[in-house]
């Protein structure tokens, strides 16, 4: 009879050994994932990171990938991936792979709409790691996870060009969506900074985002023990979620008149859109705080803040605060499927 029990106490510290191994196996295996995507982003600029991301996509029967040009001479795309589910209902993962530096050299082609980008994108100063390659190496892993399971929903992961010029990337994918297409979008995520090496637990920006959404993830942080942060971001200061809640050409051109004053005078391919009526959306990123660093960088000859600058590399991020918002969002996905 004791060895019996020695037996059965013997094969649950196998079994309790054999998951704690396999769960610290794939969270090595994660973080191996985000330095190796994270460094190889960082080098050149804004075209090599869309031709890397697009050579990581493997399609298949149950995944699709498509481009769309954001500008008429087709020198910026949008990567749109689609894993196919059960219901025709659309859920969008959201990250622009552009970077930009705040500088006068790139302030003049912010006033093109970015459109001596392919030259000056090679000058920027900035690798690009914390805005936006934490959002697009979190976009991959989501989508690498998600791709061989049969899914209730259908997952759009969409990696939008220039939304560092005004989210022209995003405005135009919208607005390419017809109203049969937009009725079928359930919701959205927009992953925008994340993996701070400041910030632990997952940051969401209470004021943009959904309170269902916002509730299910205080679930998830409650049950995982995991902190969930609520912050407010600044007026004024916009990302992707923004055009999911709402387009129209009156606030399509307002986003870009105030971006850029001169620049929305020159017509975009986002302008012809038709009315689309808000979708729930939940925005995660680590920077809501603005020093006055970041508010004088952009007029200064070198940017010197957090972001857009020499200082976004890759001591700006946590590499394993990246891995805890990709569980995060895995058990998200769960309890929405």
């Amino acid at each position: 009879m004791k060895n019996k029990y020695i037996f059965i106490l013997f094969f649950i510290l196998s079994f309790t050994y054999d998951i704690f191994s396999q769960n610290h196996f794939h969270e090595i295996y994660d973080t191996c994932f985000y330095s190796n995507h994270l460094h190889n982003l960082s080098k050149g600029g804004n075209q090599k990171r869309y031709k890397y991301i697009k050579s990581l996509i493997d399609t298949s029967n149950e995944i699709s990938l498509i481009t769309e040009s954001v500008d008429w001479l087709g020198l910026y795309k949008n990567i749109i991936v689609e894993k196919k589910g059960k219901s025709d209902s659309i859920i969008y993962i959201v990250s622009h792979y552009d970077k930009i530096s705040n500088n006068i050299v790139t302030t003049i082609n912010t006033i093109f709409n970015g459109g001596a980008d392919i030259l000056l994108s090679h000058i920027y100063l900035s690798d690009g790691y914390y805005d936006n390659g934490t959002g697009v190496v979190l976009n991959l892993s989501l989508l690498n996870h998600l791709k061989d399971k049969p899914t209730k929903y259908t997952y759009r992961f969409l990696f939008t060009a220039q939304e560092e010029y005004g989210l022209r990337g995003v405005r135009r994918h919208i607005s390419g969506l017809t109203k049969e297409e937009w009725k079928r979008v359930y919701f959205a995520i927009n992953i925008d900074m994340v993996g701070a090496k400041d910030s632990k637990g997952i940051s969401i920006t209470e004021n943009v985002s959904d309170p269902i959404l916002i509730s299910i993830a205080d679930s998830i942080g409650s049950t995982h023990d995991i902190k969930t942060h609520k912050n407010t971001l600044p007026k004024g200061a916009l990302a992707d979620f923004y055009s999911f809640k709402g387009q129209s050409f009156i606030k399509d051109f307002s986003i870009s008149f105030m971006v850029n004053v001169l620049g929305a005078f020159v017509p975009q391919k986002s302008y012809f859109t038709v009315k689309k009526e808000a979708k729930p959306v939940i925005n995660f990123t680590d920077n809501f705080k603005f020093s006055a660093s970041e508010h004088i960088s952009p007029i200064s000859p070198i940017g010197f803040g957090k972001i857009h600058s020499f200082r976004d590399n890759q001591n700006s991020v946590d590499i394993h605060n990246l891995y805890t918002y990709h569980f995060f969002l895995i058990q998200f996905f769960n309890a929405i499927e």
